[in-house]
């Protein structure tokens, strides 16, 4: 694997069910609606990578966000545990979120039962960081114990519009 997380798809082909071929990788990352991989060719030699989501450390391509609410979708079983403790990036390197921007197609699995607002600017003004991928999620590291804490939680509510109590 590079530095920045491709993988040649020639090596990536040896490891899935036989009967792929390098076309049919292409079409996958050309037909995902989320645009969740990255594939380029380096001196004939096809590569691809995953835009976010990485547990490995690598350097993937952001930006610092401009945006202001970043939405964080979660199970309600998971709500009480949250509120008290924040959300966690756990294993992975970042917290994902969707952007507020009703175009954005990726960032908030389709069977999660709530949404979390998360306001970026006040949480920034303390210190943590976010960033943006290639294709438009909104990433965060969470504070120095990988956590969004709830005091930057702006509002929480089902998918159906409830609201959700903060306390």
């Amino acid at each position: 694997m590079t530095y920045d997380g491709f993988v040649n798809v020639s090596d990536l082909l040896q490891h899935i069910p036989s009967g792929y071929k390098e076309e049919d990788i292409i079409k996958m990352v050309r037909n995902d609606p989320k645009k969740r991989y990255a594939i380029q060719r380096i001196g004939g030699t096809l590569q691809i990578k995953a835009t976010n989501g990485h547990t490995l450390p690598v350097n993937i391509s952001m930006k610092t966000t401009t945006k202001k609410i970043g939405l964080h979708g979660t199970f309600m079983h998971n709500w009480e545990q949250i509120k008290s403790q924040g959300i966690s990036r756990k294993q992975r390197n970042n917290i994902h979120m969707a952007s507020h921007d009703p175009s954005c197609k990726s960032g908030i699995p389709p069977n999660r039962d709530i949404i979390i607002e998360i306001d970026i600017d006040k949480a920034k003004k303390d210190g943590i960081k976010f960033f943006e991928s290639d294709n438009g999620i909104i990433l965060s590291p969470g504070n120095l114990n990988g956590v969004i804490e709830k005091k930057y939680f702006k509002r929480a509510y089902t998918i159906s519009g409830s609201e959700l109590s903060l306390a």
